[in-house]
């Protein structure tokens, strides 16, 4: 009774490096009061069990607990190895390294005996990271759109006893678990077949899947992914602890936890008006609302680390793959150095020096915008190449496997296969091109921009690639922008000459700087022959949203809006009209209310009188937005319209009225007729959002 209390709480880990001044305390105690008979009987740690994978070529331990000083005996593959279980319970024998092969049986003797069956000695790999990595191929086989028709004959054609499957159970704690919570549904490790391939990571399986079929080693996968996870949940307290970068996130959490009773209570009751309007049968109902972060949150600092990862570290592995990144876009400042210190700790951790981390850099994803912009997502992905810097990384891109309205793309074998790819060449010693072109220097020559790229390969190519409903053809390169001194980039025209691209723009006549790819969804196509994709970069280092950053005479003025966003939990931000930013984030953008009641409108007061040449309104891809008309007065009381469009919904377009020259002109009202019928949230609501309203002009009447 006393064992099975215990060991649902805290079971013992091989190593004394993850267990806390905390526990050890807790552990003496119990020792104390129970006497020496605390283990009866020997049991292993939850990762070992039949059709595991052990790992090759390296001393690998096995352990458990067992009754203080009782002899354990472990046999496998010629090997016989003994150990006498410690003070604390807990034993572990060093195993000589193995080639790969088997199935073998191993043998584990004390008390009682355990025996292990098809076991096989090969390569273990990670497969971590939130939703991306998470979702499973029964989730895109089954797509509630049926657009995902491309995994219908799954699971039957893809089973592999070379290839073994490992599911971690979900969960967060405060301090580091010391044995793993496997998943139910696969209890242990489990051969590639049927259901387990189903609700398996698919970028993890396929991965696995091309592993196994060209490394000649067999491959087990380890899954422990939570879906919409920030990297900072997936390293331990003293990571996050030891640099300033990540007080911020601390102080957030603090603040959280703080205001948790409060919000708990606004939460329930939310929740209950939730719930009734959808036992009444209400449509169009918005998403449920959301938790509010607390000290039990799933997804609070480390406790991911501590559940889900702290209790693999005592086990052998070949490497890890990881696909996570869209959680922390909107910290991606932090982002390189969360990423660095998380792999560097991991490795250290494990004790095993530099194993091979590659990970997946986000897909492209939003609407895609006609017009060049600077938003975090490409900042995030600037993050995950600078984290390349570190040994033995490696970056598989995504740009073309994206969609612009679903943030889990299906092309999870297009991902799988260039982190395969990596590891192939990287670990495997095969004579393949892992990779696409990168960046390597620049130089300026009249009015072209000249680039040149390492990892051609065979060559650079302008590829023929369909993103999503947009089709690139080959020959015509796309995704290139340049900039003059006034650091605005206009598309560029670029042409492939050797192993660099020529651009060159009829509306730059002296660039300074270029980029490529800088965009939540980019139209991109530099290639090299062997398929792969050209890294997004950019010459400049302009702050972010410097290049988009707007002037005029409206920039922090006053204005007042017939229907304000006044509530603190809605999408937008009230105050965002003149800030000068065009970044379609809450931060920065407007927004009025979301009643269905219209016109609506929002009156700028320019604090003078002004002759006003040009007026555009920015609209936002967050939805909603449709009828629009600008009109203008002297007085405020009066006001005359100069024009009026309609956005098309989910876009960033902009709408220009130029050469005006409008005179006396001291107040700018934009006026909303209407909205979409679906506007943010994909959902029936009055909300009504744009980026910025730019005007300019010189002082006068």
């Amino acid at each position: 009774m006393f064992f099975s209390w215990y060991n649902a709480f805290i079971l013992i880990l091989p190593t004394e490096r993850l267990m806390s001044s905390s526990i050890r305390p807790f552990i003496a105690v119990l020792f104390l009061v129970c006497g020496t008979a605390l283990f009866p009987d020997i049991k292993l740690h939850g990762l070992f069990s039949d059709n595991m994978v052990m790992q090759r070529d390296i001393a690998v331990a096995v352990y458990g607990i067992a009754d203080e000083g009782e002899k354990v005996t472990v046999e496998i593959n010629g090997q016989k190895v003994e150990a006498v279980t410690g003070a604390e319970g807990t034993w572990k024998v060093m195993l000589k390294p193995m080639k790969a092969g088997g199935p073998f049986t191993m043998t584990v003797k004390g008390n009682n005996t355990i025996t292990l069956k098809n076991i096989l000695i090969g390569d273990v790999w990670i497969c971590t990271g939130q939703s991306n990595m998470q979702t499973s191929i029964k989730y895109y086989r089954t797509y509630e759109n049926g657009i995902f028709t491309m995994f219908a004959d799954i699971p039957g054609d893809y089973s592999n006893t070379m290839l073994r499957l490992f599911k971690v159970n979900t969960g967060a704690a405060d301090v580091p678990r010391l044995n793993v919570v496997k998943d139910r549904a696969y209890n242990g490790w489990c051969e590639a077949a049927g259901a387990y391939i189903d609700d398996f990571s698919a970028t993890g399986f396929f991965f696995g899947k091309r592993l196994a079929a060209e490394s000649g080693v067999p491959i087990g996968l380890i899954m422990s992914t939570v879906g919409g996870t920030d990297a900072e949940s997936w390293v331990s307290p003293d990571v996050l602890e030891a640099k300033p970068d990540y007080a911020p996130y601390l102080a957030n959490y603090a603040s959280a936890v703080s205001n948790y009773p409060a919000a708990y209570i606004r939460f329930t009751n939310e929740m209950a008006a939730w719930n009734e309007k959808r036992k009444a049968g209400v449509k169009d109902l918005p998403r449920p609302p959301t938790e509010p972060m607390g000290t039990n949150n799933l997804k609070r600092p480390s406790g991911l680390y501590h559940y889900m990862l702290a209790p693999l570290q005592g086990f052998a592995i070949r490497g890890a793959i990881w696909y996570q990144g869209e959680n922390n876009a909107g910290r991606f400042s932090s982002y390189r150095a969360i990423m660095t210190d998380l792999i560097q700790s991991w490795r250290a951790q494990w004790g095993i020096p530099n194993f091979p981390f590659y990970y997946v850099q986000l897909a492209g994803y939003m609407s895609m915008n006609s017009n060049t912009e600077d938003p975090s997502w490409a900042y995030l992905r600037e993050a995950q190449t600078e984290t390349l810097a570190l040994t033995n990384t490696g970056m598989a891109l995504a740009l073309d496997g994206g969609l612009e309205k679903n943030i889990h793309p299906p092309y999870k074998e297009l991902v799988g296969n260039r982190l395969a790819a990596l590891a192939l060449a990287n670990v495997y010693g095969k004579k393949i091109v892992p990779s696409g072109p990168m960046f390597r220097s620049f130089k300026v020559d009249g009015d072209k921009a000249i680039v040149t790229f390492s990892g051609i390969g065979g060559g650079l190519i302008a590829s023929n690639v369909t993103l999503d409903s947009y089709e690139l053809t080959s020959g015509k390169l796309s995704g290139f922008a340049v900039c003059g001194a006034d650091k605005k980039f206009k598309w560029a025209d670029a042409v492939i000459k050797g192993d660099s691209v020529i651009c060159t723009s009829k509306e730059v006549s002296k660039p300074i700087n270029i980029r490529y790819a800088w965009a939540n969804f980019p139209l991109a196509n530099l290639y090299n022959k062997e398929g792969f994709p050209a890294v997004p970069f950019r010459t400049d280092t302009y702050a972010p949203g410097e290049v988009l950053k707007v002037g005029g005479i409206a920039m922090g003025k006053p204005f007042v809006c017939s229907h304000p966003n006044s509530s603190q939990y809605a999408i937008g931000s009230y105050g965002g009209l003149t800030d000068g930013l065009l970044d379609d984030n809450a931060r920065t953008i407007f927004s009025t209310d979301g009643s269905m009641t219209f016109p609506k409108n929002v009156t700028i007061d320019l604090k003078g009188s002004f002759t006003v040449d040009t007026i555009r309104v920015y609209n936002s891809a967050q939805g909603g937005t449709k009828n629009v008309s600008v009109q203008v007065s002297s007085d405020g009381a009066s006001f005359t319209e100069v024009g009026k469009t309609e956005f098309k919904n989910y876009t960033m377009d902009v709408y220009e009225l130029k050469g005006l020259s409008l005179k006396n002109v001291s107040q700018v009202r934009i006026v909303f007729e209407n909205v979409h019928e679906i506007s943010i949230w994909k959902k029936v609501n009055g909300f009504v959002l744009i980026r910025e309203l730019e005007v300019q002009g010189i002082p006068g009447k």
